[in-house]
């Protein structure tokens, strides 16, 4: 009876934790827009402003950090009763998510550079695909280390 309510108020932390993230997140895409409107914004003929800054890469730092953001949120919040096997968890996936966040974002701007042009569902779907296989990687990776 009493490893299922010490367990609950766990699972509660992680869900709280995460819609943490998920607030942290929309933060983040605020300062974003406001950047990106504050020092990339021109304003066209018809007074509406037009963002010049490359759109895979404005993407990507909106839409790849996402994952990262949530699993900070988790384990900033449930980190203190967690077993060592779900740390290990939190920390190979903040890991993965910011690795591949960056390695991705360096190969669109690449593309970019290139002017290869990815339709956006390809894009973003290939980052995430990086960070998921970095975290498969080093989550097994980590485990046989510890």
């Amino acid at each position: 009876m009493t490893a299922k309510t010490e367990k609950k108020p766990g699972k509660l932390m992680g869900v709280v934790g995460a819609v943490c993230g998920l607030l942290l997140y929309y933060l983040w895409v605020a300062v974003i827009m406001a950047i990106l409107f504050t020092f990339f914004a021109e304003p066209t003929a018809m007074g509406v402003f037009k963002v010049a800054f490359p759109l895979m890469a404005r993407t990507w730092l909106i839409a790849g950090t996402l994952p990262f953001f949530i699993i900070f949120g988790h384990y900033l919040f449930t980190r203190e009763p967690m077993s060592e096997a779900e740390l290990l968890l939190d920390r190979s996936g903040l890991a993965a998510s910011a690795s591949g966040f960056l390695l991705w974002l360096a190969v669109l701007v690449v593309l970019e550079v290139l002017g290869v042009t990815v339709a956006y569902p390809y894009y973003v779907a290939g980052g995430y695909l990086v960070i998921l296989i970095l975290f498969v990687c080093l989550r097994k990776a980590w485990s046989r280390g510890a």
